[in-house]
């Protein structure tokens, strides 16, 4: 079984205005009987905060499949640098667990949000964003 997990970047235009996307599937924790927060994960959560830190003079979104509930622990760094959980808290797998998450800089707005958790282990979520 192959659990290869990654995080990919993407740097895009919205109405001429540069932004950043960050998409993530972090490895699965709990299957392996692991807490993220572990010393041995350090330099994993570090890359990971690095990553969504690089450049905060862009609006940057980090979302995916985090496979842990608890991101404002796994990377305080993050939130403290302003970014907020765009999704309700509410489940995002079909075992009731909240692990997927849109994560924003402050630049964005928040309109609606919602799942549906009839497609797969995982809730199709949504977020409808828009640049402040």
């Amino acid at each position: 079984v192959s659990h290869t997990k990654g995080l990919l970047e993407a740097r895009v235009e919205v109405d001429g205005s540069p932004i950043r996307i960050l998409s993530a599937h972090l490895p699965a924790f709990r299957r392996f009987d692991v807490d993220p927060l572990e010393e041995r994960f350090t330099h994993v959560r570090k890359a990971i905060a690095e990553a969504v830190l690089e450049d905060t003079t862009l609006p940057t979104l980090f979302c995916g499949d985090m496979n842990y509930p608890e991101m404002e622990k796994m990377v305080p760094e993050v939130f403290a640098a302003g970014f907020q959980n765009k999704l309700s808290g509410e489940p995002t797998t079909m075992s009731g667990r909240a692990i997927d998450y849109v994560i924003a800089s402050s630049e964005w707005k928040v309109g609606e949000t919602g799942s549906v958790l009839k497609c797969g282990d995982h809730a199709l979520c949504w977020v409808d964003l828009e640049l402040a």
